[in-house]
C-alpha cells in the first residue's frame, strides 16, 4: 500500500538503496521471503494508483541480481480473482519472480484458488511458491480464542485447505475489527489455540514426504473434501465433516495401510478395524475411530513386503 512512495514506484535510486539496505541488515537470516508489496497493483474502487507490470519486473530483477542469498521473491496479491488475476497472470513467465503470498476474501475459496495458481505455473515451467497470507474478509481474519475458540471453519477450509492444495505455508491474520487486531496486537496468546492448531498440521505433515505429493482430490469419492497424494505410495485424505469416503486405487497393485489422524488434537496415528486394502479397485476406508462426524484425516501408505 506504500508502492508508489519511492521513485513513483520505479526502481529508480531511492528504491535501490532501499532494496540493498534490506538485503545488508536481513538478507543472512535463514527463511527470509523477500515480498515485493501489500496489496500489489492498483484497485479501482479503493486504490487506483499502484506499480504497473514494469514497474514490479524491475524490482523483482534488482532484488534477484543483488541478494546472495537468493532468497525467494513473492508478491502479496488483492483478496478477489477480478482484483488479482490481471496482475499476477503477466509474472507468470518472468524467471526471476518465485510464487504468490495470497489474500483470500472467501474461506471456501483457499484449497481451489492456491491450487489453481500453483497448476497454472507449473504449466509455464515456472513452479511457484504459494503462501496462504492474509483470509478475509478484511475485518474478520482469524477470530480471538475468546470468540471462536475451537476455529473449526478455518481449521477446515484453510489450515489444511492450503496444504492440501500444496501451499508452503499458513500465516494467520487478525482482522482489522477484532480486538487485538492486526495493527494493535501484543499478546499473540489471543490466537493461541490456531497456533496449536498449526502445530498438530506440522507434525503431521513432518512423518510424510509431502514434497514429493500433490493435490488429486478426484481420487476420493465423497466431494469438498482433499486428497494429497503420490500414486501407489502415499494418499492423505482429509475429510472435513468425517464420515467416510472411498479411494480410487485401481491400476495400483499391492496391499495398502490404513491411518487416521486427528487434526484438531494431534496424538499417535490410530487404526480401526480397516487396517489394510487392496489395490485394484476403488476402496472403502472406513469411519474414524471415534467422533466420526468431526474432522479427519487418514493417511494410506503401501506397505513394503
Amino acid at each position: 500500500e506504500n508502492q508508489l512512495i519511492l521513485d513513483d514506484g520505479y526502481t529508480n535510486d531511492v528504491r535501490k538503496l532501499y532494496l540493498r539496505e534490506l538485503i545488508a541488515r536481513f538478507g543472512y537470516h535463514n527463511n527470509i521471503i523477500w515480498n515485493i508489496g501489500e496489496e500489489n497493483g492498483p484497485q479501482q474502487s479503493y486504490w487506483p494508483q499502484g506499480q504497473n507490470d514494469q514497474q514490479r519486473f524491475a524490482m523483482i530483477r534488482y532484488l534477484k541480481d543483488h541478494d546472495p542469498y537468493q532468497h525467494p521473491v513473492l508478491v502479496h496479491t488483492y483478496p478477489g480473482p477480478h482484483e488479482r488475476d490481471h496482475i499476477v497472470k503477466p509474472l507468470l513467465k518472468f524467471d526471476k519472480f518465485d510464487g504468490l503470498s495470497m489474500q483470500i476474501g472467501d474461506m471456501r475459496d483457499v484449497h481451489s484458488t492456491i491450487l489453481r495458481w500453483i497448476l497454472e505455473s507449473e504449466e509455464n515451467s515456472r513452479p511457484w511458491i504459494v503462501l496462504m497470507d492474509e483470509l478475509g474478509p478484511y475485518h474478520t481474519g482469524s477470530k480471538a480464542d475468546y470468540e471462536d475458540p475451537d476455529h473449526d471453519e478455518i481449521r477446515k477450509n484453510v489450515l489444511w485447505g492450503a496444504l492440501m492444495a500444496g501451499a508452503a505455508g499458513v500465516e494467520w491474520y487478525f482482522g482489522w475489527e477484532n480486538p487485538p487486531n492486526d495493527l494493535n496486537a501484543e499478546d499473540w496468546r489471543s490466537r493461541n489455540n490456531l497456533w496449536e492448531q498449526s502445530k498438530v498440521a506440522k507434525d503431521f505433515f513432518s512423518q510424510i514426504e509431502y514434497t514429493r505429493m500433490r493435490s488429486m482430490d478426484s481420487l476420493i469419492s465423497l466431494g469438498d473434501n482433499y486428497c494429497f497424494a503420490v500414486p501407489d505410495d502415499t494418499y492423505v485424505i482429509y475429510l472435513k465433516n468425517g464420515s467416510s469416503t472411498k479411494l480410487n486405487l485401481e491400476g495400483q497393485k499391492g496391499e495398502f495401510q490404513v491411518f487416521w489422524y486427528n487434526p484438531r488434537k494431534g496424538g499417535p496415528f490410530l487404526r480401526t478395524e480397516i487396517k489394510r486394502i487392496q489395490g485394484g479397485t476403488w476402496c472403502n476406508l472406513g469411519f474414524p475411530p471415534k467422533n466420526r462426524y468431526k474432522d479427519w484425516v487418514v493417511l494410506v501408505k503401501k506397505r513394503v513386503p
